[in-house]
């Protein structure tokens, strides 16, 4: 556990994901969100070289995950990580959603 905890430290995943590790190769440029269209992070991400080995490919999965993620986490996400408008205005606060079953008593 110690050299797991020694090896991995100074490590940053967000470093490895797959946009951000085009851009570190030299092969991507993030672009400003508000001129790229579309949604998500990786919207703003320009290929240098279009086919660029497994980048489309790959950025096509990230971006169908990255839906994935967002549609399952949206409505259980607690409401101080994030907006929160829509969420307050229905009715719907952090883990009193109805998306969470209820606890039986005890």
């Amino acid at each position: 556990m110690e050299m797991s905890s020694a090896i991995y430290s100074e490590r940053r995943f967000t470093d490895q994901y797959l946009p951000n590790e085009l851009v570190k190769r030299g092969m991507a440029s993030m672009q400003d969100p508000r001129t790229a269209g579309g949604g998500g992070t990786t919207s703003a991400l320009h290929l240098h070289v279009e086919d660029y080995l497994y980048a489309v490919d790959g950025m096509d999965v990230w971006r169908a995950i990255e839906s994935w993620v967002r549609k399952i986490l949206r409505p259980l996400v607690p409401l101080g990580h994030r907006g929160g408008r829509r969420r307050r205005a229905a009715g719907v606060v952090g883990r009193r959603s109805p998306v969470w079953p209820r606890r039986p008593p005890t």
